[in-house]
C-alpha cells in the first residue's frame, strides 16, 4: 500500500478542506487519536519499572492513615458537626464528575463524527457538521463500551504484568531482566492489538451500524488479517506526529520572537502598559496556534486511520468475493 499517496495525501487535504472537523478534532486529541503510541509508553514505564515502583508507593501511602479521613465515622462526624461545608463538597464533587461525563460525552461524540464525516468526504459526499455531529451522538454509548472497554482491558494487561516485576525486583531474582524483555514483548503487542481493535471495532460500529461484540470482533478479525499494513500504518504515523511535534516547537519559536523583541522594547521604554498588551497577544497567538495545529492534526490523524479502515476491509471484502465466486465456479461443474 502506498500510504503516502493514498493515504496521508487524501486524508490532509480532507482534513484541510472540512474545517468543521476541526472542532471534533480539538476534542478527540484529549482521547489521544494515537491511542497505539500511549498504549507502548504504558509498557515502557512498566518495564523501566516506573509502575512497578508506583506500588509500594501506594502502599506507603495507604499506612499513613490519609485515606481514613474518608471513613464512614469521620464522614458522619462531618456532617453532623459542619453540615454546610459537606454540602459544598458534595456539590464540588457533583459539579467535576458533570463536567467530566460532559468532557467524555464530547470527546467520544466527536471521535464518532469524525469518522462519520470522513467517510462521507472520500465517497465525495462531504457531510454537514450538524449530520457528523449526530452520526457520533447517535453512537456514543458503542464508543463508549469500546473505548473503554480497551482501556480498562490494557490496564487490566499492565497491573498483571507490573505484579511480578515488582515481585522480581524486590527479591532481585537473576531472572529479572529476561522478564523485563519478555514484558515489553508481551505487554507491547497486546496493547497495540487492543488498541488497533478498538479503532476498527469503532469504525464497524459507527459506519456499519455494528453492535458492540460484532464490531469488536469485526475489528479484530480486520487487524489479525491485516496487522503488518496496520503496523506500517503506525509507525508512519508515529514518524508524522515526531515531525509535526518538532514543526509546532519551531512555529511557537518563530511567532514568539517578534513579541519578545517587542516586550523588551517596551520595558526599555518603561512601559507597563505596552509590555501587559504584548504578553496578552503572545499568549494568545501561542494559545490559537496551538490550538488550531493540534486540532487540525488530530482530524488528519483519524482520517488516515479511517481511510487506512476503508481500504483494508474493501481488500477483505474483494478477497472474500473472489474466493466465493471460486467456490460457485467449481461447483458449477
Amino acid at each position: 500500500m502506498q500510504f503516502f499517496q493514498e493515504i496521508f495525501k487524501p486524508a490532509w487535504k480532507l482534513a484541510w478542506k472540512n474545517k468543521f472537523l476541526w472542532f471534533f478534532g480539538f476534542f478527540a486529541t484529549a482521547l489521544g487519536a494515537g491511542s497505539n503510541y500511549e498504549a507502548v509508553a504504558q509498557a515502557l514505564d512498566v518495564v523501566t519499572g516506573q509502575s512497578a515502583a508506583s506500588l509500594p508507593s501506594m502502599a506507603t501511602f495507604w499506612k499513613t492513615g490519609y485515606l481514613e479521613a474518608f471513613s464512614w465515622g469521620n464522614i458522619t462526624r462531618f456532617a453532623s458537626e459542619e453540615p454546610s461545608n459537606l454540602l459544598l463538597v458534595i456539590l464540588t464533587l457533583l459539579l467535576g464528575l458533570c463536567f467530566f461525563a460532559i468532557l467524555v460525552w464530547l470527546i467520544l461524540v466527536s471521535l464518532g463524527a469524525l469518522i462519520y464525516g470522513v467517510h462521507h468526504a472520500t465517497k465525495g459526499e462531504p457531510a454537514s457538521f450538524g449530520e457528523a455531529f449526530h452520526a457520533g451522538r447517535e453512537n456514543f454509548w458503542k464508543l463508549f463500551v469500546i473505548t473503554f472497554g480497551a482501556k480498562f482491558a490494557t490496564v487490566a494487561v499492565l497491573f498483571l504484568v507490573s505484579v511480578p516485576l515488582f515481585i522480581f525486583l524486590e527479591l532481585n531474582n537473576p531472572f529479572a531482566v529476561g522478564f523485563y524483555f519478555l514484558a515489553f514483548v508481551v505487554l507491547v503487542m497486546v496493547a497495540l492489538i487492543i488498541s488497533f481493535t478498538a479503532f476498527y471495532a469503532s469504525a464497524f460500529a459507527v459506519l456499519k451500524n455494528f453492535g458492540v461484540w460484532k464490531a469488536w470482533n469485526a475489528g479484530y478479525h480486520l487487524f489479525k488479517n491485516n496487522w503488518l499494513v496496520s503496523v506500517e500504518a503506525a509507525i508512519l504515523v508515529l514518524v508524522l506526529n515526531l515531525l509535526f511535534g518538532v514543526a509546532l516547537l519551531v512555529a511557537i519559536f518563530l511567532l514568539s520572537v517578534p513579541m519578545t523583541v517587542l516586550l523588551f522594547a517596551f520595558f526599555y521604554l518603561a512601559f507597563p502598559a505596552g509590555m501587559i498588551a504584548s504578553q496578552i497577544t503572545n499568549g494568545l497567538l501561542l494559545f490559537t496556534t496551538i490550538l488550531l495545529s493540534t486540532a487540525l492534526f488530530t482530524a488528519f490523524e483519524i482520517a488516515s486511520w479511517t481511510i487506512i479502515f476503508e481500504k483494508l476491509q474493501k481488500k477483505t471484502q474483494g478477497a472474500l468475493e473472489s474466493l466465493a465466486a471460486s467456490f460457485a465456479a467449481r461447483f458449477r461443474y
